[in-house]
């Protein structure tokens, strides 16, 4: 999750194609990549739990909250990511955008809502 994060982070589309398979592969855009990658910027990023299936050791999931500016708007996403083990590495197959509110934590850590701290700025 953090290395994929990191690669969204320097535009690394390679290493983005590389770690991705199934539904999430044939859904990669290469020209969205390309479109967003010069009008966002990520600022942060909160894992906030992983969980390893317990019938299925090579399949798990990742919840992750990240701060980012986009076309001059700071926003949070939040997500839940599923991840499948093949070979001895982890791929990114599919995740669920969920629902964030101004009232949650600001990912930068400040202690304050998203509301009072990078949500104000917009």
């Amino acid at each position: 999750m953090r290395s994929r994060y990191s690669a969204y982070a320097i535009n690394n589309l390679i290493y983005i194609k590389n770690t991705m398979q199934g539904k999430a592969a044939q859904g990669f855009s290469e020209n969205d990549f390309d479109a967003q990658k010069d009008s966002h910027q990520l600022l942060g990023l909160d894992v906030l739990r992983h969980v390893k299936d317990k019938k299925n050791p090579n399949h798990a999931y990742v919840e992750f909250r990240a701060l980012h500016h986009y076309h001059g708007k700071y926003s949070v996403i939040q997500e839940l990511s599923e991840f499948i083990k093949t070979e001895g590495k982890w791929f990114y197959i599919d995740g669920k955008i969920e629902k964030s509110s101004r009232n949650d934590p600001c990912p930068c850590h400040s202690g304050k809502k998203f509301k009072n701290c990078h949500g104000m700025m917009e």
